[in-house]
């Protein structure tokens, strides 16, 4: 055997009585990778023939699950037959009953519903497995993987009689289903679930269904004997757990389940709390389990290795990428969704912070929200080699939270789980799921893994309402969203999240003029304190703190001073990197501002938001056509995106295509944006009096919130003396768009005026003023 395997695995100890040996790959040598070899008894090879033995077994070589043991490799070797499997740590089902007899009601409900999960996907491919038992169940980390697959195929073309010559049987007669034990050969998917039917009820109640002293004993019973009840044996199992074994042990096929999918979901229904599971990490090289009847010794079964992290060519050699989608809302309650995208964030949040992990932007994960689009190709698009999805069902306090973990490049599911719990249990499940994530993947940390901040369920609830509709932008949900945040920080007035939040609504309420100047940015200063005085490390916060320094204080020195702090916290974040973007060009930096914000896009390509901030950038760098091609692309992937119809129209002016840009600027969905753009379009098509009455319009009713855009109108049209009335008015109102005045084009007509630098440098905003600013955004490797 060592010589017909040569070149292809080095054996590290020899054939055991059980036929069972250690080796390692030889292709992998230097990382020293174990997989397991099995060798067939020689009279049960003998039995099934080489030709057969290959031909069935490798019919099992595509199933593709992560609780599916995958088949290595098999061959012939001096008459020997042989196969190899990955080498993991864990214990039989066996293993596992012979010491507890019994198993937590949660527990086998969830084992049993990996398996079947696992049996479907066998089923879908054509695969029946003819042998399900304990004993080809592993358990690996508290994880259910069915084994064998292979092995049961290709013994079970053999035949009853030829076996049954050898002492041989197929099937272990406590888990045959009626038709085996009549020998009918016709086996389909009912005989698997059957099988598991008993298995779970031997979980539950301590000995299979059918017992007897002898085989043909077992056999009669299962045949002819009456059905079995698991609730009165043990009264704590739920009424439709049994319901559901007694449907899958019924003596018909026809009777029982459709498929092994319909009695996974039928055993999903139950709702348990307080489950335990281990979130130990898995060791690399793992250990030896279980006893099977057909093989004569022992088996190494585990789950299958996650690719590189360094094929992702967006990352370095030792960074993985992922993103986390937004979670289904399984609730009856659709009003509910506002807590599934929430967790789905939070967990999202809780990886960003890992910097040994590539984690794909919010605004990009959640852009595919409710798209029927191919798992695959939403990783393609993000540029992640792994994707997070999961569902969430909340019910009063009790929640129900399913995560599953695929690999990009095939689809394949590396992990799922599911948490019943109650919401004071909310803040753990999410650090599970992030330290499984993490485990899955092989992150090597420097650090500790991060965890997330804990608070009352009732305020945490409200402060995931708070978030989502703050970022409506409306004025009606501003409002609801500030009068949440205070509701939470009454419940406890040490969130940091929630203070953080509530800066984060004041801002941007006030920077669509929908609070007063003063008022807002005093409110939202005043939150962003709090939440740092709580969390000294809180890098929203700091970035919070500079957008306020920038456009209400105008204190340039205080805002590079918050932005770097933010960066120093939290050097990955796109969203800060974003708003740093936008004070650079601010500080006339117009190249430094479009490299910065083609790192965002780069790491959100298909975010509105990025691509967006990208053509203004552009645009006030004078890159017209590029600046349309980015907002338009903002567009496509949010038809409603706020201001891009109005800069596609400023680009259409500059490059002398009035009718277009009016027809751009009547698109826009931001009114405000709308009224400011319309006097322009206007004016350049020569139409006065239509000019005059939008610009009197924008000024009755937006004066102070938009004295600036006012001001830049004006000067557009030409007409300097209103312009600079209007910049002062912009001054004694604090508007906060005099921050964008060093880069705004559509003050054009006014640069040569010779009032223009003493007024930028009234304000400090003049180009010796701004380059005496040093400000450098580092952008991560």
């Amino acid at each position: 055997l060592n010589a017909a395997l040569e070149g292809r695995y080095r054996i590290e100890s020899e054939l055991g009585e059980g036929g069972m040996a250690t080796v390692y790959l030889a292709e992998d040598l230097k990382h020293e990778r174990k997989v397991a070899l099995k060798v067939l008894k020689p009279e049960l090879a003998a039995v099934v023939g080489a030709e057969r033995f290959l031909a069935e077994i490798k019919t099992t070589a595509n199933l593709q699950h992560p609780h599916i043991l995958p088949l290595f490799d098999s061959g012939e070797a001096d008459k020997f037959l042989f196969y190899v499997m990955p080498y993991v740590e864990g214990e039989t089902l066996r293993d596992r009953l012979d010491r507890d007899k019994q198993l937590p009601v949660d527990e086998a409900v969830r084992i049993a519903s990996e398996v079947a999960d696992a049996l479907q996907a066998a089923h879908d491919q054509g695969v029946i497995h003819r042998d399900i038992k304990p004993a080809n169940i592993l358990l690996s980390r508290g994880h259910a993987l069915v084994a064998d697959f292979g092995i049961a195929l290709a013994v079970s073309a053999v035949g009853g009689s030829r076996l049954t010559a050898t002492g041989l049987s197929l099937g272990t007669p406590y888990y045959m289903s009626p038709e085996q034990a009549t020998g009918d050969q016709t086996t389909g998917p009912a005989t698997d679930t059957y099988a598991l039917g008993c298995v779970l009820y031997e979980m539950l109640v301590g000995e299979p269904p059918y017992t007897g002293s002898t085989g043909q004993a077992i056999l009669a019973r299962i045949i002819a004997g009456e059905s079995v009840s698991a609730t009165k044996t043990r009264s704590s199992v739920p009424a439709n757990v049994d319901a559901a074994i007694r449907k899958a042990l019924e003596k018909l096929p026809a009777d029982r389940f459709e498929s092994a999918a319909a009695f996974r979901d039928a055993l999903r229904d139950v709702a348990f709390v307080g489950r335990t599971k281990s979130t130990r990490r898995p060791a690399g090289l793992l250990a030896l389990v279980g006893i099977s009847a057909l093989l004569a010794g022992a088996w190494f079964v585990g789950r299958q290795s996650a690719p590189a992290a360094g094929t992702d060519p967006n990352n370095g050699p030792n960074t993985a990428s992922i993103a986390v989608l937004p979670f289904v809302n399984m609730s009856s309650d659709p009003e509910q969704e506002y807590f599934s995208d929430g967790i789905s964030e939070e967990l999202l949040n809780l990886l960003a912070k890992i910097p040994e992990l590539r984690v794909a932007a919010r605004t990009s994960s959640f852009s595919f929200k409710d798209q029927d689009l191919e798992i695959t190709e939403i990783a393609d698009r993000l540029h992640v080699t792994y994707v997070l999805a999961g569902s969430v069902r909340k019910s009063d306090d009790q929640v129900r939270i399913s995560v599953q973990l695929i690999r990009a490049d095939d689809g394949f599911n590396l992990w799922s789980e599911t948490w019943d719990r109650t919401l004071d249990n909310i803040f753990a499940i999410q650090d599970e799921i992030a330290s499984d994530v993490l485990a899955y993947l092989e992150v090597t940390l420097l650090g500790a893994v991060p965890t997330v901040e804990e608070t009352d369920p009732a305020a945490y609830t409200l402060f995931l309402q708070a978030r989502q509709l703050g970022r409506q932008r409306t004025a009606e949900g501003f409002e609801r969203s500030i009068a949440l945040y205070e509701q939470a920080l009454a419940i406890d007035p040490n969130y940091v999240a929630a203070w953080a939040g509530l800066a984060y609504t004041y801002s941007r309420q006030t920077g669509e003029a929908l609070r007063p100047f003063d008022e807002g940015f005093e409110l939202a200063r005043e939150a962003a304190n709090r939440a740092l005085a709580l969390d000294p490390e809180h890098a929203e916060a700091y970035a919070e703190l500079g957008l306020i320094a920038d456009q209400y204080d105008s204190d340039l020195v205080a805002a590079r001073r918050h932005f770097e702090r933010a960066l120093e916290l939290d050097p990955t974040n796109v969203d800060i990197i974003q708003v740093a973007a936008v004070l650079v060009q601010g500080f006339g930096r117009l190249d430094e501002a479009i490299a910065l914000t083609e790192y965002v896009v780069a790491r959100a390509p298909v975010s509105a938001t990025s691509h967006f901030r990208l053509g203004v950038a552009y645009a006030w760098a004078g890159r017209r056509d590029e600046a349309i091609a980015s907002l338009r692309t903002a567009l496509s992937l949010n038809p409603g995106r706020i201001a891009a119809q109005y800069f596609i129209g400023l680009m259409l002016l500059e490059k002398g295509e009035p009718e277009a840009a009016l027809a751009a600027m009547e698109q826009e969905s931001g009114e405000y944006l709308r009224m400011i753009g319309l006097p322009m379009a206007y004016h350049t098509l020569g139409q006065v009096a239509e000019s005059d009455a939008a610009l009197r319009e924008l000024i009755d009713k937006h004066e102070q919130g938009f004295a600036y855009n006012i001001a830049y109108v004006f000067a557009f049209r030409g007409e300097a003396d209103r312009a600079f009335e209007w910049l002062d008015k912009a001054v004694e109102y604090k508007d906060p768009g005099l921050a964008e005045i060093a880069a705004e084009i559509m003050f054009a007509n006014i640069h040569d005026d010779p009032r223009w630098l003493p007024f930028l440098e009234s304000i400090g905003r003049s180009p010796e003023q701004l380059a005496a600013i040093e400000f450098e955004v580092r952008l991560p490797r």
